[in-house]
Parts: structure tokens; sequence; C-alpha cells
């Protein structure tokens, strides 16, 4: 067991000194309103990409940047609007890497390419919104802090045995139970990262990147991350985390890909699973719907 993890902790040995030594030279940025970019990895979203992206724009985030891991939908002509109006660039998932090695991969490519614009980087799923407990902006959020960067909990809903949302509908606005905060998922993280210091993700995980000796992520409350630590809170901001969307996607998309993936959730588990993730109601990210509305209306989108 100890021998199988070597390699790991060379590499992560490596990769962090690499980064403490570009550290050293890396310029220094003023305080200002930050610019924060989102970087997402998908597949086959048709249908829920326009919310999520309008989710972001309409709290000050300047670009989305998408990873399409080869969708065969027409996710593609969903984005074309945004991508037209220059809110939205959109990348190809690199060939022959494993699943998550293609996020970790798309991540870091477009980190490199735009770091040198942007403040900050918040890299999620399309189907992961950051929501405050007061309704606060990303950007308004962000310049509260300051730092290196934070990691927030996943919060994952069910799809509240809503079957399919009409065209007006938003998918925050009708899916709003989910588990019971110390649900085990809710452990996994996503992270919000500064460009004030080099990062790079590593070894197929791309919930936070690793950052030069010295330096550390941030919880939402201000203490230290460590990668070792489990704590859940969601006091200060949360991802929600629509794993299911609407029944129907659950179905037809979801349960097929989970199966392809990793083979699929025993069937007993999966019912629990179901269940339990429409217990809690929790309408947080209400608080984001008018702002998205008038940013659609404001752009005729």
């Amino acid at each position: 067991m100890i021998s199988q993890q070597i390699p790991f902790f060379v590499k992560l040995l490596w990769v962090k000194t690499v980064l403490w030594i570009q550290s050293l030279f890396y310029p220094q940025k003023n305080a200002s309103r930050p610019k924060i970019g989102v970087v997402a990895f998908f597949q086959n979203d048709e249908g829920f990409l326009r919310e999520w992206i309008l989710f972001y724009l309409s709290q000050g985030v300047q670009k989305v940047f998408l990873i399409d891991n080869f969708s065969t939908d027409n996710s593609c002509e969903e984005l074309q609007p945004f991508i037209d109006a220059n809110w939205v660039e959109l990348y190809k998932a690199k060939k022959g890497l494993s699943f998550k090695d293609q996020v970790v991969e798309g991540f870091n490519r477009v980190s490199r390419l735009h770091k040198k614009n942007y403040d900050y980087f918040l890299f999620i799923d399309s189907d992961e919104f950051l929501v405050f407990p007061e309704g606060d902006s990303l950007v308004q959020w962000t310049f509260s802090k300051g730092g290196n960067g934070f990691v927030f909990n996943w919060s994952i809903f069910g799809h509240n045995q809503v079957r399919e949302l009409k065209d007006s509908e938003f998918m925050i606005e009708r899916l709003n139970r989910r588990f019971v905060e110390l649900h085990d998922e809710h452990f996994h993280v996503k992270s919000l990262v500064s460009t004030r210091v080099p990062f790079r993700f590593i070894n197929g995980n791309p919930h936070y990147p690793e950052l030069p000796w010295g330096k550390r992520l941030q919880w939402p409350s201000g203490e230290g991350f460590h990668s070792t630590a489990r704590k859940i809170d969601f006091s200060k901001g949360k991802i929600h985390h629509y794993w299911y969307r609407t029944l129907t996607f659950y179905q037809t998309v979801k349960v097929p890909r989970r199966k392809a993936f990793d083979g699929g959730r025993d069937q007993n588990i999966e019912k629990w699973h179901q269940e339990s993730a429409n217990e809690v109601l929790d309408n947080g990210a209400h608080l984001y719907i008018a702002a998205m509305n008038d940013f659609a209306n404001n752009h005729n989108l």
C-alpha cells in the first residue's frame, strides 16, 4: 500500500517545489474589484447551460470558460449566443485520458492561458451553483475576502419529482430540496483560486489545486484548508450540486453515464439516495433569480 503511494507523494513534492520557485517571481496584483472567470467541464447538458451561465454572469463574472467532453446533443448550439457575445469561450477536452485526468488537464490548460487576465478562477462543473447565504454576488463576496482562494462544500440536491422544466422556469427555482447537511458526499469541495500565486491540479483531482509551500486555500470562514480535514460548513457559502437535475435527465442521461463511469450504484442504495436527496427544503438559490432574469432581459438572452 505504502509503495503504491510513493509516486503520488514524489509528484506532490515536486509540483509544490516548482510552484514555490515560480511564486518567487510572480508579479504582485493590485487590490481592486476582482476579475473572475468560471472554468467548467461538461458533456451533453443541453437545456441546462443557459441558466447556469446566467447565474454567474448576473453576478459580475467576466467570462465562462467551458471544456466540452465531445457532446453529442445540442449543447454547443445553446452556447452560441453567449459565445457570440464573448461571454463564453469553448474548448475541447483532450482525448486519450481518463475522465478525471481530462478535467484536470482542461483546468490547467485554461488557467495557464488566461491567468494574466483574471484575479480568480472558480473551478466547478456545469451542474454546480455557488450560493452565499445572504445572496451576495460572487464578485462582491470575493472582493470582501481576498487571500489565496477558498474551498466550498458540496450540497447535493435531488430531482424533487420534477420530470420536466417549462421554458420559462429555472431549475434552481423548482429543485429546492437536498440532503441533510452532514451527508457524507458533502465533504467534497470545489475551489475558487486566486491567480496571485501559482497553482496546479494534479493526480486526477479536480476538486482543488496544489499551491506552493507555505500557501493554503481557506474555508469561507477564513480557517486554513488541509486536504486531510473532513469538514462541512454551509454557514458562509456552499456549492449547490444539482446531480440529478430533472427526473427525465436523471433517467435518460445520468443513469447511463454513471453506469459507464463506475458501473452504477446498487439498486437499494440508489433508491435511498434519491429519497434522501429530497429531504431538506432549501430555497437559498432563489435569492439569485431576479438578477438572472434582469441580465437575460437586458441582453436579449
